[in-house]
């Protein structure tokens, strides 16, 4: 038989609020972590395949010299019309035409 002296020390490795509450921590060791051990690889999520379209179809525009723009989906009857010099009373400017 092997005659030593052995030490058991409690040792925490999952840390929960119960021991954070109660403050058994304080006289606990805790678990070392080896972070140059051989982990699985975590795959995340991917890009939706209409969106990697939009970007691939916007890359292609963008190398063919065109450029983006932003700016208001919607303008008012002023860009519309007035700034045009649109006459008042031309059927464009109808409700159901603009």
């Amino acid at each position: 038989m092997v005659n030593r002296d052995l030490k058991f020390e409690e040792v925490i490795d999952t840390l929960t609020s119960d021991i954070i509450k109660t403050g058994i921590w304080k006289n606990k060791n805790f678990r070392r972590y080896d972070i140059k051990i051989n982990v699985p690889k975590i795959y995340s999520g991917k890009k939706h395949f209409v969106n990697e379209s939009i970007e691939s179809i916007r890359k292609i525009w963008l190398e063919l010299g065109f450029k983006e723009m932003t700016g208001n989906l919607i303008d008012t009857s002023f860009w519309n019309f007035d700034a045009l010099f649109v006459p008042q009373d031309h059927p464009a400017r109808d409700l159901q035409d603009t």
